[in-house]
């Protein structure tokens, strides 16, 4: 079905442009919104001020995205995920939920402009362009947390002992740690018991 657009659609036409349609779609949406007319001989009559609006609509949608896109540039999107130890995302951060995101801070776009081919799948910092239409592009700065806001440890030896580090003389490089310790007490032990004995000898001379 060929209908006269009243109002500029994304992805369908431009105000004045004469387009064709499923039936359904301009029955049920377009035409009881106001948005198209039939492109009937009369209708098309309303060109010229289709075209006029659509001088209007460019200038004002041109604001629209040229605030986005300040706001976006100057927006840095935080996002706390789960990940393992090497990084990797349990899931991903993909289109849609850049879109979410940025309309939740009321900056409104849509899906198709997140300039995206593989979601983000790791931590770190990436640079995403949004492109909101032919001509302005804005870049959106990107940082994947962990979802506690802190750097995952790294899989490693994690019964290190700080004093395994500790230098030892080659002579006792096999001897059991503690062993040279045992010794001096055995070696002082009897010292004292040698001390002992002879000043017991003495006291038996002495009487």
């Amino acid at each position: 079905m060929k209908i006269l657009l009243k109002h500029s659609v994304r992805s369908l036409g431009l105000a004045g442009d004469i387009v064709t349609v499923k039936p359904g779609y301009a029955r049920n949406f377009l035409l009881p919104k106001g948005i198209a007319v039939p492109a009937s001989e009369a209708n098309v009559n309303l060109v010229e001020s289709c075209k006029a609006r659509r001088v209007v609509e460019e200038a004002k949608m041109k604001e629209t995205y040229s605030a986005a896109a300040e706001a976006i540039n100057s927006l840095e999107l935080v996002l706390h995920m789960k990940a393992n130890a090497s990084n990797h995302l349990y899931g991903s951060v993909n289109a849609g939920e850049i879109v979410t995101q940025l309309n939740n801070r009321h900056i409104n776009i849509e899906k198709d402009m997140v300039q995206l081919e593989d979601p983000i799948k790791e931590l770190g910092n990436f640079e995403i362009a949004i492109q909101l239409d032919g001509q302005i592009t804005a870049t959106l700065k990107i940082e994947v947390r962990d979802e506690h806001g802190e750097i995952p440890v790294l899989e490693g030896n994690l019964d290190y002992d700080p004093r395994d580090d500790e230098e030892v003389d080659d002579e006792d490089e096999d001897e059991p740690r503690g062993s040279r310790y045992d010794a001096a007490e055995a070696e002082e032990k009897a010292k004292s018991a040698k001390e002992a004995e002879e000043t017991a000898d003495a006291e038996t001379e002495t009487a």
